[in-house]
């Protein structure tokens, strides 16, 4: 009935037979004919196997912080801090308090909070209110509550253990002045947040927005904050710049190879920082300020411990074996021996120098000009 129907036979070995055709059968001279056998079915093609979901090499460009933490070797160590355990959430504390809590941290936290308060008008309560989503243990919210600019702050963070340890910091820390500090354990991140519409002058992702997985819920956490930001305020993404990292050696360095190559290939993925976060902001509507070269300014920062400087240059030898990028994991291992001697007797761990990024965009009050965006 298909084939009076005029439906085309199924394809593969099992094609039907159309009404009338005759069955094959032997042949005059034997039961495949005389020619020999007939032509072979054409087999089923086979399916194109599924990417994976989590990358090797996603993983392994983690890996030396991962490690540095003391967490597990295939996970982003942000996520699902609280499954980890109390003494997992005390270490991440430990870290994160260590990172941001000493003067050559806040010198450059400062100097970039300078850059992103100029211009922002202070209400007429006389001081700005700030929202940071993913906020730790409140280390970077301390330091904008010591801002005379801010006289409210307040912190999303979906780890209720690391909320806990933020409010505990804040009401031990004697020098946050007038400022209201508050701290919000929220299980669904950035993408979901309790505050009203336009009720914060300024809202930060200080080094979190590239945390936030799958790509789905970071767009998400974008519309939320262009959602609870005035008009006319601004949204600040602040975060590692990898590729910049400053390690100073000699020219024709063995180490400079695998940072070289790992910068560059950084640079050109598609979904890194530099490339992704300004499209998301202007999706969110927000106007994105202009640079000389990009959307991102860049800031230089303390010189890094050497576990630091070591994760650093374990993730490059380690994405240029993963991809193929001249060195073979024989040669990597041999790098990073040499490299251990060079930490160890001091040669090479203090001349690393880390370097952050961050773009800044604002919400333009209907009919005014977007000018304070050409930097």
């Amino acid at each position: 009935p298909g084939a009076a129907r005029g439906r085309r036979a199924p394809a593969g070995p099992r094609r039907q037979r159309r009404a009338g055709a005759a069955a094959p059968g032997p042949g005059p001279e034997g039961p495949e004919g005389p020619e020999g056998p007939g032509p072979e079915p054409e087999p089923e093609p086979e399916p194109e196997p599924e990417p994976e979901p989590e990358p090797r090499a996603r993983a392994r460009v983690r890996a030396g912080a991962r490690v540095a933490l003391g967490l597990p070797a295939k996970k982003d160590p942000y996520r699902d801090v609280d499954a980890e355990g109390p003494d997992k959430i005390k270490i991440l504390a430990e870290y994160l308090e260590k990172r941001w809590s000493n003067p050559e941290s806040e010198k450059l936290v400062n100097a970039y909070l300078d850059e992103v308060f100029r211009d922002v008008e202070v209400g007429e309560d006389g001081g700005l209110r700030v929202l940071e989503i993913g906020s730790g243990t409140g280390a970077f919210l301390r330091m904008l509550a010591r801002r005379k600019e801010v006289n409210n702050v307040a912190g999303i963070e979906p780890s209720e253990g690391l909320v806990e340890v933020a409010k505990d910091l804040a009401s031990r820390d004697n020098h946050l002045g007038t400022s209201d500090v508050k701290f919000t354990q929220k299980h669904a991140g950035g993408e979901s947040n309790p505050f009203l519409v336009e009720s914060f002058d300024v809202v930060f992702f200080h080094t979190t927005l590239m945390h936030i997985h799958p790509p789905q819920k970071r767009r998400r956490a974008v519309l939320e904050a262009a959602r609870v930001l005035k008009q006319g305020g601004r949204l600040a993404v602040f975060d590692n710049d990898v590729p910049s990292w400053h390690f100073d050696l000699e020219e024709g360095d063995l180490l400079s190879q695998p940072l070289q190559s790992y910068a560059a290939a950084w640079l050109a993925k598609p979904k890194n920082a530099r490339h992704a976060v300004p499209s998301l902001l202007r999706n969110a509507g927000l106007e994105v300020a202009e640079r000389d070269e990009d959307c991102w300014a860049t800031i230089s920062g303390p010189s890094t411990s050497d576990e630091g400087a070591r994760g650093a240059l374990k993730e490059a030898v380690n994405y240029c074996v993963e991809h193929k990028l001249g060195i073979s994991g024989e040669i990597g291992e041999a790098i990073m021996e040499i490299a251990d001697d060079r930490f160890k007797d001091g040669s090479l761990g203090p001349k690393v120098t880390r370097r952050y990024a961050y773009c800044v965009a604002g919400k333009v009050i209907v009919g005014e000009s977007a000018g304070w965006c050409d930097i």
